[in-house]
């Protein structure tokens, strides 16, 4: 298994420098990346560039909020996925509300949260251990994702489409919807619309999951 690393992208140097030495000091066994970024875009090249584990950022940057470049990488899960922490002046609540406005999972730290050992954390975090960091896990629904599971499916159908119960379930489907022509025509439109969202539905929870378990199994 490859040593993780950190990539601290936060504009405050004194902060990334005390944390550096920290991680150190403690004996976290987690290789500290020698980048520095000054903005989002070159946070977002670095991630690019290193592969980093983690990524540990601040919020508001000078070009624009680091959310933003989490929220276009996460809207593609075919690129690199590190684990992300905000590292925030604003409350909690605030964070919270931008990961579920943008469809992001991240961790985040209110840094005037003095009950908090940042580098403790970030090492359980490493681990796959518990962190009393707060999670916001939101997952990005973008069209991409959605096509990356729609293309597993059907490059993988044989796994599933001989199944029984897979054919027992379609065969009354397929009746139920040559049954349609027998009913009134609104009903028929409104029963077809029910059809569809339920597709798309499930198109939404398949990419869910993916997301999810992806991010479970290459932590």
């Amino acid at each position: 298994m490859e040593k993780q690393t950190i990539l601290i992208a936060n504009t405050h140097k004194e902060q990334a420098g005390w944390l550096k030495d920290d991680l150190i000091k403690k004996n976290i066994d987690i290789e500290v990346l020698d980048v520095e970024t000054n903005n989002s875009e070159e946070m977002r090249e670095a991630i690019e560039k290193y592969n980093p584990s983690i990524v540990l950022t601040n919020e508001l940057k000078q070009d624009k909020p680091a959310s933003d470049i989490i929220k276009e990488i996460q809207d593609d899960v075919t690129r690199f996925q590190p684990i992300f922490i905000i590292h925030s002046g604003y409350p909690t609540y605030d964070i919270e509300r931008v990961c579920s406005q943008k469809g992001i999972h991240v961790y985040s730290y209110f840094i005037l949260d003095k009950e908090v050992d940042l580098a403790n954390e970030i090492g359980n975090i490493a681990k796959g251990e518990e962190t009393k960091l707060t999670k916001h896990l939101y997952y990005s629904f973008s069209e991409q994702n959605i096509n990356v599971t729609v293309d597993i499916m059907n490059k993988n159908a044989m796994q599933y489409i001989y199944d029984p119960y897979y054919k027992e379930v379609n065969n009354e489907l397929a009746q139920l919807f040559s049954d349609l022509d027998k009913i009134p025509k609104r009903f028929r439109e409104k029963f077809r619309r029910y059809a569809e969202l339920q597709l798309k539905n499930h198109m939404l929870e398949c990419s869910y999951m993916y997301q999810f378990l992806n991010g479970k199994m290459n932590k």
